[in-house]
Protein backbone atom coordinates (compact mmCIF):
# COMPACT_ATOMS: atom_id res chain seq x y z
CA UNK A 1 0.00 0.00 0.00
CA UNK A 2 2.64 2.36 0.78
CA UNK A 3 4.48 1.53 -2.73
CA UNK A 4 1.49 2.33 -4.33
CA UNK A 5 0.64 5.82 -2.46
CA UNK A 6 4.37 6.44 -3.67
CA UNK A 7 3.79 5.62 -7.24
CA UNK A 8 0.90 7.77 -7.28
CA UNK A 9 2.91 10.53 -6.28
CA UNK A 10 5.48 10.23 -8.08
CA UNK A 11 3.53 9.98 -11.47
CA UNK A 12 2.26 13.16 -10.58
CA UNK A 13 5.03 15.38 -11.33
CA UNK A 14 3.44 18.69 -9.78
CA UNK A 15 2.26 16.89 -6.84
CA UNK A 16 6.13 14.94 -6.82
CA UNK A 17 7.42 19.08 -6.39
CA UNK A 18 4.99 20.32 -3.98
CA UNK A 19 5.54 17.43 -1.48
CA UNK A 20 9.31 18.22 -2.33
CA UNK A 21 8.31 22.07 -1.31
CA UNK A 22 6.59 21.22 1.70
CA UNK A 23 8.87 18.24 2.69
CA UNK A 24 11.77 20.98 2.56
CA UNK A 25 9.87 23.93 4.27
CA UNK A 26 8.85 21.73 7.35
CA UNK A 27 12.68 21.18 7.67
CA UNK A 28 12.85 24.94 8.55
CA UNK A 29 9.53 25.58 10.52
CA UNK A 30 9.65 22.57 13.06
CA UNK A 31 12.90 23.72 14.55
CA UNK A 32 11.76 27.33 14.72
CA UNK A 33 8.37 26.46 16.33
CA UNK A 34 10.09 24.39 19.15
CA UNK A 35 12.07 27.60 19.59
CA UNK A 36 9.33 30.06 20.52
CA UNK A 37 9.86 29.60 24.36
CA UNK A 38 13.39 30.38 24.24
CA UNK A 39 12.85 33.54 21.81
CA UNK A 40 10.00 34.58 24.33
CA UNK A 41 12.16 34.29 27.20
CA UNK A 42 16.45 34.82 25.81
CA UNK A 43 15.36 37.76 23.34
CA UNK A 44 12.79 39.70 24.66
CA UNK A 45 12.90 39.13 28.45
CA UNK A 46 9.47 37.53 29.28
CA UNK A 47 8.05 34.78 31.26
CA UNK A 48 5.54 32.16 31.40
CA UNK A 49 2.96 35.13 31.07
CA UNK A 50 4.62 36.24 27.86
CA UNK A 51 5.01 33.16 26.77
CA UNK A 52 1.30 31.90 27.17
CA UNK A 53 0.61 35.08 25.06
CA UNK A 54 2.61 34.30 22.23
CA UNK A 55 0.69 30.12 22.52
CA UNK A 56 -2.58 31.81 22.66
CA UNK A 57 -1.61 34.40 19.12
CA UNK A 58 -0.81 31.22 17.63
CA UNK A 59 -3.72 29.53 18.32
CA UNK A 60 -6.37 31.94 17.89
CA UNK A 61 -4.32 32.63 14.28
CA UNK A 62 -5.10 29.30 13.41
CA UNK A 63 -8.76 29.33 14.21
CA UNK A 64 -8.90 32.70 12.38
CA UNK A 65 -7.63 31.17 9.35
CA UNK A 66 -10.01 27.82 9.35
CA UNK A 67 -12.85 30.63 9.92
CA UNK A 68 -11.67 32.51 7.08
CA UNK A 69 -11.49 29.23 4.59
CA UNK A 70 -15.06 28.64 5.92
CA UNK A 71 -16.95 32.02 5.07
CA UNK A 72 -14.40 33.42 2.03
CA UNK A 73 -13.69 31.69 -1.72
CA UNK A 74 -10.78 32.58 -2.47
CA UNK A 75 -10.45 33.03 -6.31
CA UNK A 76 -6.64 31.79 -6.73
CA UNK A 77 -5.74 28.21 -7.00
CA UNK A 78 -5.12 26.42 -3.69
CA UNK A 79 -1.17 25.39 -5.16
CA UNK A 80 -0.82 29.52 -5.07
CA UNK A 81 -2.01 29.95 -1.72
CA UNK A 82 0.24 27.21 -0.25
CA UNK A 83 3.19 28.34 -2.19
CA UNK A 84 2.10 32.09 -0.53
CA UNK A 85 1.74 30.95 2.62
CA UNK A 86 4.81 29.67 2.70
CA UNK A 87 6.43 33.24 1.74
CA UNK A 88 4.24 34.73 4.66
CA UNK A 89 4.98 32.35 7.43
CA UNK A 90 9.09 32.49 6.30
CA UNK A 91 8.71 36.56 6.37
CA UNK A 92 7.09 36.19 9.92
CA UNK A 93 9.51 34.46 11.22
CA UNK A 94 12.67 36.35 9.44
CA UNK A 95 10.86 39.65 11.04
CA UNK A 96 10.31 38.02 14.60
CA UNK A 97 14.33 37.90 14.52
CA UNK A 98 15.37 41.33 13.66
CA UNK A 99 13.03 42.59 16.27
CA UNK A 100 14.50 44.61 19.21
CA UNK A 101 13.94 43.81 22.76
CA UNK A 102 11.25 46.12 22.73
CA UNK A 103 8.99 44.54 20.77
CA UNK A 104 7.52 41.85 22.16
CA UNK A 105 4.07 42.53 21.06
CA UNK A 106 5.18 42.94 17.66
CA UNK A 107 6.08 39.29 17.84
CA UNK A 108 2.59 38.07 19.24
CA UNK A 109 1.34 40.04 16.50
CA UNK A 110 3.56 38.36 13.75
CA UNK A 111 3.20 34.98 15.47
CA UNK A 112 -0.76 35.31 15.10
CA UNK A 113 -0.44 35.47 11.38
CA UNK A 114 1.90 32.66 11.13
CA UNK A 115 -0.88 30.85 13.11
CA UNK A 116 -3.37 31.97 10.22
CA UNK A 117 -0.93 31.42 7.28
CA UNK A 118 -0.36 27.50 9.22
CA UNK A 119 -4.31 27.21 9.07
CA UNK A 120 -4.98 28.73 5.55
CA UNK A 121 -2.16 26.10 4.12
CA UNK A 122 -3.30 22.97 5.71
CA UNK A 123 -6.89 23.89 4.40
CA UNK A 124 -5.64 24.87 0.64
CA UNK A 125 -3.47 21.37 1.13
CA UNK A 126 -6.50 19.03 1.80
CA UNK A 127 -7.91 20.63 -1.00
CA UNK A 128 -5.39 19.62 -3.78
CA UNK A 129 -4.98 16.44 -2.12
CA UNK A 130 -9.11 15.19 -2.54
CA UNK A 131 -9.11 16.74 -6.12
CA UNK A 132 -5.82 15.16 -7.32
CA UNK A 133 -5.72 11.79 -5.64
CA UNK A 134 -8.45 9.22 -6.34
CA UNK A 135 -10.62 8.26 -3.38
CA UNK A 136 -9.27 4.90 -2.65
CA UNK A 137 -5.45 5.93 -2.58
CA UNK A 138 -5.46 9.20 -0.60
CA UNK A 139 -5.21 7.67 2.70
CA UNK A 140 -2.27 5.95 1.41
CA UNK A 141 -0.80 9.62 -0.18
CA UNK A 142 -1.79 11.27 3.38
CA UNK A 143 -0.03 8.90 5.28
CA UNK A 144 2.71 8.55 3.18
CA UNK A 145 2.42 13.04 3.86
CA UNK A 146 2.55 12.37 6.92
CA UNK A 147 5.26 9.93 7.35
CA UNK A 148 7.58 12.34 5.21
CA UNK A 149 6.71 16.21 7.00
CA UNK A 150 7.64 13.71 10.37
CA UNK A 151 11.17 12.81 9.17
CA UNK A 152 12.64 16.12 8.58
CA UNK A 153 10.72 17.57 11.74
CA UNK A 154 12.50 14.89 13.73
CA UNK A 155 15.85 15.56 12.65
CA UNK A 156 15.47 19.30 12.72
CA UNK A 157 13.71 19.47 16.47
CA UNK A 158 16.97 17.01 17.21
CA UNK A 159 18.95 20.42 16.37
CA UNK A 160 16.90 22.64 17.74
CA UNK A 161 19.27 23.20 21.15
CA UNK A 162 22.76 23.04 19.19
CA UNK A 163 20.59 25.60 16.66
CA UNK A 164 20.39 28.01 19.66
CA UNK A 165 23.60 27.54 21.33
CA UNK A 166 25.63 28.06 17.89
CA UNK A 167 23.95 30.90 16.03
CA UNK A 168 21.68 32.03 18.87
CA UNK A 169 17.73 31.68 18.62
CA UNK A 170 17.39 35.12 16.54
CA UNK A 171 19.73 34.56 14.09
CA UNK A 172 17.73 30.97 13.54
CA UNK A 173 14.30 33.03 13.39
CA UNK A 174 15.94 35.10 10.54
CA UNK A 175 17.65 32.38 8.59
CA UNK A 176 15.17 29.65 8.58
CA UNK A 177 12.23 32.38 7.67
CA UNK A 178 14.31 33.43 4.88
CA UNK A 179 14.74 29.48 3.41
CA UNK A 180 11.30 29.41 3.63
CA UNK A 181 10.58 32.49 2.06
CA UNK A 182 12.92 31.06 -1.23
CA UNK A 183 11.12 27.81 -0.82
CA UNK A 184 7.91 29.90 -1.46
CA UNK A 185 9.05 31.69 -4.12
CA UNK A 186 10.86 28.93 -5.74
CA UNK A 187 8.09 27.06 -6.10
CA UNK A 188 6.04 29.60 -7.96
CA UNK A 189 8.81 29.16 -11.02
CA UNK A 190 8.88 24.81 -11.10
CA UNK A 191 7.22 24.22 -14.20
CA UNK A 192 5.71 21.32 -12.97
CA UNK A 193 4.07 23.13 -10.16
CA UNK A 194 2.70 26.10 -12.46
CA UNK A 195 1.07 23.53 -14.94
CA UNK A 196 -0.75 22.47 -11.91
CA UNK A 197 -1.64 26.44 -11.30
CA UNK A 198 -2.95 27.03 -14.38
CA UNK A 199 -4.78 23.55 -14.77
Amino acid sequence: EMLEGMRVIYTNKGLLWVFIIIVMAYFFIMPVSALFPLMTINHFGGGTYQMSFVEIAWGVGMLAGGALLGIKKFRVSEITMINSTFIVLGLTFALSGVLPASGFWIFVGLTLIGGITMSIYSGAFMVVMQTTIEPEVLGRVLSIYGSLTMLPSMFGLMQTGYIADAIGVSLAFVISGCLITLLGILAFFIPAIRAMIKK
